[in-house]
């Protein structure tokens, strides 16, 4: 059974990273969703989309930086509910955009990741758990490893209220009463959780740092049941997952986002003993993708995949079908009235956004060129990057992001190491002779209108150096982000020692004879 979706492009907002979109449903089950987003600039902009055309329902001011948003749905005459997580602050706005909540969390690290339930709040930094009812604290936990994500959700057989937080150490975590009770041991780092509900079921999936999609086994309390998707691909690291019934088969598919910009749709079978999942589609936006939602958003009574990539890009994936209609005689296409108005009204846009370029150019030149002490600005170059050892091929995956397009990035390290080709990397890779210093320096020059660079690092093993990327971004005046890599010496063993390879005894045994005889015969040596 195969999906058929068309992509739709809405709008463009600022730089997004994860937890960045949620959408609010109508009153009723076929109606238009409204969209809420928020960027890197703290703004948060809640739209919907009539006739093609986006209606700004309310939109705030520039702050700092909204690490998350989350929706709670109203009940009866009472309207859900907006919250943003900003530094150490929560936030809540009302649909048309009144803010009715401002809590100081009085946490001493920023908030991460957010989960809002009823009236529990649960709120995540690095490294502190703190849950809220009620805007008062209820327990709070110290975690020794890095917090990634959260979620909450009442036990079907105690009706306990349980969370799980995903850790970095390859670890998820069930905790009551800010207790845990059950740590669960992972193959390897996790990066989402996600509550995937369909016929009054629920199941807790996580998604990987290596590509990897499991299920946690959480009633029984004792581990995760298994991979439902493998990374026999070498597929890219999830980052966002969502559950919706897109072709109207009655049961919620599963919808996934990579770092890569792949975005796949699975069909799920999980009250069976044994799971059974099947790709029927797949899209590649040839972006980042940071978040995913799913509902009715474009047009009335037709279900859409809602889409935010790392540079702001908003786009639809549609199961509406749209026909382009062709003029056999000419060759050319043939277009409608309200299709016709469009293009014209985006060639007068962009008229204008040239003219306001070349104006704000000829400003810059002619300051640049007077009398005064004047200096240029660097802008700031936030990069995504990321760099991930893949324990099965021993190499290292570097994923970088930036929100400009990329003039080219060269990479220096003084151990030696093998750059592996890609099949998406269309750059173009000059190699330079290695001098007294430098084992390796290799310059990528990208192509136009490319903002994300990912290949694939084998080192040599036993030898350690620092890996050294700078990133230069197509803009003026000219900059570069440089960013270090520690490579260990024992690749392939980092961080592949398991739970039961601790309980085994390792047997060490010194012949303090020989030793002493080999130390004293060196002593004289040397003397």
């Amino acid at each position: 059974m195969e999906l058929e979706l068309t992509r739709v492009d809405y709008t463009v907002v600022g730089v997004t990273n994860s937890n960045c979109l949620v959408l609010m449903p109508g009153n009723l089950p076929k109606e238009q969703c409204k969209v809420a987003i928020v960027d890197e600039d703290g703004v948060l902009q809640v739209f919907s989309i009539k006739k093609d055309e986006i209606v700004l329902h309310f939109k705030t001011l520039p702050g700092p930086p909204i690490s998350s948003l989350k929706y709670v749905n109203g009940s009866g005459l009472n309207q859900g509910k907006i919250f943003v997580a900003s530094k150490n602050e929560v936030r809540g706005y009302s649909q048309r955009g009144k803010l009715f909540l401002t809590f100081d969390s009085g946490l001493t690290e920023p908030i991460s990741t957010m989960f809002v339930m009823d009236n529990d709040l649960f709120l995540c930094g690095k490294h502190i758990y703190t849950h809220y009812r009620d805007c008062r604290e209820v327990g709070s936990y110290l975690c020794g490893d890095k917090i990634v994500d959260v979620v909450a959700f009442y036990s079907t057989k105690s009706r306990r209220l349980m969370s799980i937080i995903a850790c970095e150490g390859r670890m998820c975590r069930i905790l009551e009463h800010a207790r845990v009770t059950c740590s669960l041991e992972v193959d390897t780092s996790p990066t989402i959780l996600h509550l995937h509900e369909d016929d009054d079921s629920r199941s807790v999936l996580f998604g990987t740092i290596d590509g990897r999609v499991g299920i946690l086994n959480v009633g029984n309390l004792q581990a995760f049941k298994g991979w439902l998707i493998s990374n026999e691909n070498n597929s890219s690291s999830i980052n966002c997952m969502d559950s919706y019934d897109l072709n109207g088969s009655d049961t919620n598919q599963l919808i996934i986002g990579r770092q890569d910009g792949m975005i796949e749709v699975y069909q799920l079978s999980l009250n069976l003993n044994v799971e059974v999942i099947q790709k029927i589609f797949s899209f590649d936006c040839n972006e980042r993708v940071t978040a995913l939602k799913c509902g009715v958003i474009g047009e009335q009574g037709f279900n859409e995949i809602l889409v935010t990539s790392y540079t702001g890009r908003v786009f639809g994936l549609t199961t509406q079908p749209i026909s382009t209609h062709i003029d056999n005689s000419e060759g050319k296409y043939v277009f409608s009235t309200n299709s016709s108005e469009k293009i014209h009204k985006l060639r007068v846009d962009i008229e204008d956004l040239k003219t306001k370029i070349l104006k704000e150019r000829e400003k810059y030149q002619t300051s640049t060129q007077s009398f005064y002490n004047e200096l240029s600005a660097i802008p700031l170059l936030t990069v995504n990057e990321r760099f991930i050892l893949d324990r099965e091929s021993a190499t290292y995956t570097l994923s970088i992001g930036i929100p400009t397009p990329i003039d080219f990035i060269l990479i220096q390290c003084d151990a030696k190491i093998e750059l592996m080709d890609e099949q998406k990397n269309s750059a173009v890779v000059s190699y330079t002779d290695s001098k007294q210093g430098n084992q390796t320096l290799v310059t990528y020059r990208c192509q136009m209108n490319v903002n994300n660079l990912e290949l694939k690092v084998r080192t040599t093993e036993g030898e350690r150096g620092t890996l050294a990327v700078y990133v230069t971004p197509m803009i003026q005046p000219k900059c570069s982000r440089k960013l270090t890599y520690d490579i260990s010496t024992l690749t392939t063993l980092k961080n592949s020692i398991t739970k039961e390879a601790t309980k085994k005894k390792i047997k060490l045994e010194i012949d303090m004879c020989k030793y002493l005889s080999i130390s004293i015969s060196f002593y004289f040596l040397i003397s």
